[in-house]
């Protein structure tokens, strides 16, 4: 059994690495075993929410990982642990003494590495773990080949991604121009071009990857109706309060974590939950969503998670869908009542 050890964090390479280690991991071998581990002082300041956001951390890379080893003739399983230490894991040193722990407790055969692995603003961080690693243990230890590099061109324009965003634009101009013309194809296809030069390069992190982006369009034809459902539900329930002589309404600002990676992912949820009247994502930002409720009813559809739920269905297939919802997995905070003017 090949044993491979991935230490994670938040970061924007993180879905590559799991992915790239992943489908690697399952090649060649019968069997494979991921341990994944979170380090809560890595990311540590003043801003973070407890150790608990490691819990939802890992469920997102064991989800990925399944998804992705799916259909894999090995044998794969994935064990997960949140790793207290009493250091404060901010030096190279610190971090390398607990994996070279877990190497020798665990019998690791591989270790993968993320490229932006560390505390946020110490890029590079990575490099002399490794180096600790290869000189002090006899296991595989790997940087997953990713650019770590941030910048507001977070990716390449290759030809996935230029046709991808090309084919989309293209596609999406046709539907608003209500038909297929000369003219609305040529048209089409400059605004599909200007599109895809201009913004080709920050639309997507990473190229689409051929053997997901299928699947997800077919899941997509039900994600769209469950959405457009939830939207409806919610327009009738803030017409409701509008119309009400009381006016009840209650607003207050929800944080919560929601079990979705990476970029788009994220975005697919922000947007939605935008789209749904008496709620309005405020900001994401490192994998936190700050939302503006309403009313209680829309605030107990967002505790209850069922659009968190669709998204990870969308993207991760059926398997995701198992994952606890905000409200049990305690991962959600509810401001103090804001000011509004109106009555409960």
């Amino acid at each position: 059994m090949r044993r491979i050890l991935l230490p994670v964090a938040e970061s924007p390479t993180l879905e590559d690495t799991i992915t790239y280690v992943a489908e690697a991991g399952v090649r060649d071998t019968d069997a494979v075993r991921f341990r994944v581990i979170f380090l809560p002082q890595l990311r540590a300041t003043p801003l973070d929410a407890p150790a608990e956001r490691g819990d939802t951390l890992l469920n997102r890379v064991a989800t990925l990982i399944e998804e992705t080893t799916q259909g894999a003739t090995a044998a794969v399983s994935v064990e997960t642990e949140i790793v207290e230490a009493t250091i404060d894991l901010y030096t190279p040193i610190d971090v390398a003494e607990i994996l070279l722990e877990q190497i020798e407790t665990y019998d690791i055969d591989q270790v993968q590495l993320d490229p932006s692995y560390g505390p946020p603003s110490k890029h590079g961080f990575v490099h002399p773990v490794e180096r600790i690693l290869r000189e002090e243990s006899t296991a595989m230890v790997e940087i997953a080949p990713f650019d770590p590099t941030p910048g507001i061109l977070p990716g390449r324009l290759d030809v996935p991604r230029t046709g991808f965003i090309f084919t989309l634009s293209f596609l999406f101009y046709l539907v608003l121009a209500g038909g297929i013309s000369t003219y609305g194809l040529v048209t089409g296809a400059i605004t599909a071009g200007i599109v895809t030069i201009t913004l080709g390069a920050i639309t997507l992190w990473f190229p689409p990857r051929i053997r997901y982006t299928p699947i997800r369009f077919l899941r997509a034809f039900i994600y769209i109706p469950y959405l457009l459902i939830a939207i409806t539900r919610a327009n009738l329930d803030v017409s409701r309060v509008i119309l009400h002589p009381k006016l009840p309404i209650d607003p207050r600002v929800v944080r919560y974590h929601p079990a979705v990676y990476g970029p788009f992912p994220l975005a697919t949820l922000g947007n939605s939950i935008t789209l749904t009247p008496g709620t309005l994502s405020m900001r994401i930002e490192r994998g936190e969503l700050l939302v503006h409720t309403l009313t209680e009813d829309a605030r107990t559809d967002l505790i209850e998670g069922g659009l968190e739920r669709a998204v990870r269905f969308l993207f991760f297939g059926r398997r995701a869908m198992r994952v606890a919802s905000p409200g049990e997995r305690g991962d959600i905070t509810v401001s103090e009542p804001l000011e509004s003017g109106g009555e409960e």
